[in-house]
């Protein structure tokens, strides 16, 4: 989030834990584990300033993008295999990585930033 906010930039990191930025403390202090995490800052439209930063933890691995519609789904993202103990071949759990932002949630991120900003200069009385 203060790289976000200092640079002015959006910021995708796939595996938290393996970036150097990353500030673990409050992981420990909370007992949550963010796996992956998407920031953008809340700019002015006129001055450029940052108004803050929006900031989103571990991507679902049951979120998908349907046409431009975001659809997240209900159940597991893994269907749990049943196993028949009749069969000498038994079905092998593969554990896959985290699902990573992608660059439709950047695009998402910045018109969300961007109507959050009007939405507070309106707040603050400024439109």
């Amino acid at each position: 989030v203060g790289w976000v906010f200092r640079n002015k930039k959006v910021k995708r990191i796939d595996d938290c834990y393996m970036t150097p930025e990353f500030y673990s403390a409050v992981d420990k202090l909370t007992g949550y584990k963010t796996r992956s995490m998407l920031c953008c800052p809340v700019l002015d439209s006129d001055s450029g300033n940052v108004l803050g930063v929006i900031q989103f933890l571990n991507k679902r691995p049951d979120a998908e993008v349907a046409g431009s519609h975001l659809v997240v789904h209900s159940g597991e993202a893994l269907e749990t295999p049943v196993r028949d103990e009749s069969s000498p071949v038994q079905p092998v759990v593969v554990h896959s990585p985290p699902p990573s932002f992608s660059s439709f949630d950047e695009d998402v991120a910045v018109l969300l930033a961007a109507h959050v900003a009007v939405f507070i200069k309106v707040v603050n009385g400024e439109e």
